[in-house]
């Protein structure tokens, strides 16, 4: 029998917010986020192996406890490392949370991105026009980096654009026409 989707280790909003709220209480150990969580036993065995994957251990002076066995305690986030944890946490958002004010603080930063790959990635910095693959090809490299960020919002932004780009009946295009593309795409995400 293949893995279905219930073998896929997924977060929930409202367990990524429980865990959040034990990290500000300065909680990060395993058996607190399990027992704080209510998992089943799958669950926290796919949570351990993410853990353990991650490399987050803090044995202190030693690594048995009292009875000589080996303790789940030393299993923690250390501070340091909680907003590499939220980065790589596999949360499943609801539809809500992808509100406007979200849609265009990922604008703000994506469109930001754009003008300094333009400038600076040894690929674009020396174009004067770009095809539509170019276009494509340095959207998906600014939505790289976004996260978290709905599963198929970089596809239609640049479906979006290149349905813009080809009504200019012409097969190169100015960064500023990119950029205006841009800005139309994401037009459509706000009130």
């Amino acid at each position: 029998m293949s893995k279905g989707m219930d073998d896929e280790f997924i977060v929930s909003e409202a367990d990524a917010e429980t865990i959040a709220t034990l990290f500000r209480q300065g909680v990060s150990d395993y058996p607190a986020i399990i027992k704080a969580v209510k998992w089943n036993k799958a669950k926290q065995k796919q949570f351990y192996d993410f853990m353990t994957l991650m490399g987050y251990y803090d044995f202190g002076d030693s690594l048995f406890d009292e009875d000589f066995t080996p303790s789940l305690s030393y299993l923690r986030v250390p501070e340091d490392k909680y907003e590499e944890f939220f980065q790589n946490l596999p949360i499943e958002f609801s539809e809500d949370f992808w509100d406007e004010e979200w849609y265009r603080g990922a604008y703000d930063e994506l469109r930001q991105f754009l003008i300094q790959l333009d400038k600076k990635n040894p690929s674009f910095k020396k174009k004067n026009s770009y095809s539509l693959n170019d276009m494509e090809m340095i959207i998906g490299m600014a939505f790289c980096p976004l996260t978290p960020k709905p599963e198929n919002l970089c596809a239609e932004i640049q479906n979006l654009m290149r349905i813009r780009l080809r009504r200019t009946s012409k097969d190169r295009f100015s960064f500023n026409e990119i950029l205006l593309a841009f800005d139309k795409a994401f037009a459509n995400y706000f009130d």
